[in-house]
């Protein structure tokens, strides 16, 4: 199922496929259901993403360069995890910025997971689906930096696994993630909102960027006219106090 009634689809063809693939919405942590659709879309993935404009990788570099100094970019003894890795994409871009640090990521489908092997950005790539019931598979205290692009959404990563993140996330340490912010998205984010207001409270992190941005854009042609239409985005940064 896609959101077309939420907005727009796109008027190139070619982007229009891309779109209804990256468009749509798997029934929520069905994880048989959502297994296939990622099987059968892996060796299209990065395609159907170079023909949509997506933000969320500009958004993540930015702020990441803003908070993580130069030094610690390129250092092998400063440890990245990118949770819901995919095909490798937000490494790739990383590393087209600058980030020569250590970089691991976890993936949910093996089939992703082969696509970002191939690429050789990551340390190690791990095969795991994380739950409110299974632990990430991390020591505690293991990383400087956690990001995710898309992972945490109401089909996918639950906002309730912030927790374990910040569990393996160093004192100090930042995890920055997207969120769509439509309207299919609202009670999700409410969640997440809840669980940083809960970790708030005991003074466990502290949240230093919530930022609205085009999640995707592109051209939908009029009559007489051409109109850009936004999918609206989120993104979130929050640091681990103790």
């Amino acid at each position: 199922m896609s959101n077309e009634a939420e907005y727009k689809m796109p008027s190139d063809p070619a982007q229009l496929q891309a779109f209804t693939r990256i468009d749509t919405y798997v029934k929520p942590y069905d994880m048989n259901e959502t297994q296939k659709f990622y099987n059968s879309w892996a060796k299209t993935y990065d395609d159907d993403y170079k023909a949509i404009p997506y933000h969320a990788h500009s958004m993540l570099v930015n702020s990441l360069s803003s908070l993580i100094s130069e030094e610690q970019r390129k250092s092998e003894n400063f440890h990245i995890l990118d949770l819901a890795s995919g095909t490798g994409n937000c490494g790739v871009t990383l590393r087209e910025h600058g980030f020569s640090c250590t970089i691991d990521g976890i993936e949910a489908n093996e089939a992703m997971n082969v696509q970002a092997v191939q690429k050789n950005i990551y340390r190690n790539l791990t095969v795991h689906i994380v739950t409110p019931d299974t632990r990430i598979p991390a020591e505690d205290c293991s990383y400087d930096a956690i990001i995710s692009t898309g992972g945490f959404s109401r089909t996918h990563i639950q906002a309730e696994c912030i927790k374990d993140v910040v569990r393996i996330l160093k004192v100090g340490g930042l995890f920055w993630f997207s969120v769509r912010n439509t309207s299919l998205a609202c009670d999700y984010n409410k969640s997440v909102e809840a669980v940083l207001a809960e970790l708030q409270s005991t003074g466990s992190i502290e949240v230093i960027l919530k930022n609205k941005f085009d999640y995707y854009s592109y051209n939908v042609e009029q009559q007489d006219s051409t109109e850009k239409v936004a999918v609206p985005g989120l993104e979130r940064c929050i640091r681990k106090l103790k």
